[in-house]
């Protein structure tokens, strides 16, 4: 049974109206009065679904042969139903979880077997997200955010065929 779980902790945009007092101020020898308005806007993103239940998006190694040899290489592709609008500057971290089938590694499981992958936030696979572990992300000057994931697998000399998966948790807090 797939499990698709999704966990933000992303706070949206405040707006808190300031008195000082007194609020109104009034001058006796002409009348004229005062009032004090101000607003303190607060850093932060939000997120917009058209479902609870619609997953982030899709980390897709594609489709190869049971006999194929060597290294595969993804990036995240993000479901264009979610949109992230985050304040230009605010710095984010993200993490992500082991998935459903972690055991020493991240892990797609198939009819009980495994391959292994490795999550990274950079295209060139150098700086690995590891389990939990938090990493620095910006958004774009326009405030929408991408999620930086990319992924990396070597397919495996046996296995069945078939499709492999898992489901991530990610986090977002600033």
């Amino acid at each position: 049974m797939m499990r698709n779980t999704k966990r933000f902790l992303i706070g949206m945009f405040g707006i808190f109206l300031l008195s000082q007092s007194p609020a109104v101020e009034c001058m006796q020898s002409s009348g004229n009065c005062v009032i004090k308005v101000s607003a303190t806007i607060t850093e932060g993103c939000s997120i917009s679904s058209q479902s609870d239940n619609a997953p982030l998006g899709m980390l897709d190694f594609g489709v190869h042969p049971a006999l194929g040899r060597g290294d595969l290489y993804a990036s995240f592709t993000s479901n264009s139903a979610i949109t992230f609008l985050c304040t230009p500057g605010l710095t984010l971290q993200m993490s992500i979880d082991g998935g459903n089938h972690y055991l020493e590694s991240r892990r797609l499981e198939n009819m009980g077997s495994y391959i292994s992958y490795t999550l990274y936030f950079d295209n060139a696979f150098q700086k690995e997200i590891g389990i939990g572990v938090p990493v620095n992300i910006s958004p774009n000057a326009d405030g929408t955010l991408v999620l930086p994931v990319y992924g990396a697998l070597t397919l495996p000399e046996t296995g069945p065929s078939g499709l492999y998966r898992d489901t991530l948790t990610v986090t977002i807090t600033y």
